[in-house]
């Protein structure tokens, strides 16, 4: 996984961590709120304020292998108008929400890589983590083991009673602690990257997804 140059870059990028968390969370909420559910806003979870939206292991894993999540929005389905289009827009709204930030990112990273003025090395090094921090949540929460996002999606397009759901529900946290692990174990010690297969698979595609946005902003540049 990437890796921070000095206090400086880590600094910037829990700046970026904070930002994307944040409206990560509120994409959730306010799409929920949109569907017919206040239960975030009852909550208080319809706020900037990040202290509402932090949850500290999550926190701790963005710091460290740049993929975690953050305490999940209290959602009530049972309040949507049409409980299955409110799961899926629900679900899908964080994970869109980061690749969006990523997309607009990527034209102020390569603005700033064109000067060689102090702010604009600032800004470049914050706007290289938005594109990094934003990918790689949203390719973070849209696998589908619960309780990511990704497992939403698969339960909203499936009945309660699926197999896979049902297996999930009752075990997925447990596959996901131990692949989250392995990843933390990974990046401490000196063990074969190819062990992470979340770093894997997060890194791969973050790389067509970047390329991709890249090549698009470039042909204004």
């Amino acid at each position: 996984m990437l890796g921070y140059s000095d206090i400086f870059q880590f600094l910037i990028a829990a700046v970026a961590i904070v930002i994307s968390i944040v409206l990560h969370e509120l994409a959730h909420g306010y799409v929920a709120l949109w569907n017919g559910d206040a239960t975030a806003k009852v909550y208080g979870r319809l706020t900037l304020n990040p202290l509402a939206h932090f949850d500290p292991f999550g926190l701790a894993m963005l710091l460290l292998v740049r993929f975690g999540y953050a305490k999940p929005v209290p959602v009530n389905p049972d309040n949507f108008r049409k409980r299955k289009t409110g799961m899926f827009t629900v679900a899908f709204a964080g994970i869109t929400l980061n690749l969006v930030l990523a997309f607009f990112s990527v034209p102020f990273y390569l603005l700033c890589s064109l000067s060689d003025a102090a702010i604009c090395v600032y800004l470049g090094i914050f706007f290289f983590w938005m594109i990094i921090i934003n990918v790689n949540l949203a390719l973070f929460n849209i696998l589908p083991i619960f309780p990511l996002d990704g497992f939403r999606v698969v339960e909203s397009l499936t009945r309660a009673t699926n197999p896979y759901n049902r297996f999930m529900r009752n075990y997925g946290q447990y596959l996901l602690i131990i692949l989250i692990g392995i990843s933390v174990i990974v990046e401490l010690t000196n063990m074969p990257y190819y062990f992470d297969l979340i770093g894997l698979y997060i890194n791969f595609f973050r790389n067509w997804i970047v390329r991709g946005f890249t090549a698009f902003w470039g042909l204004f540049f």
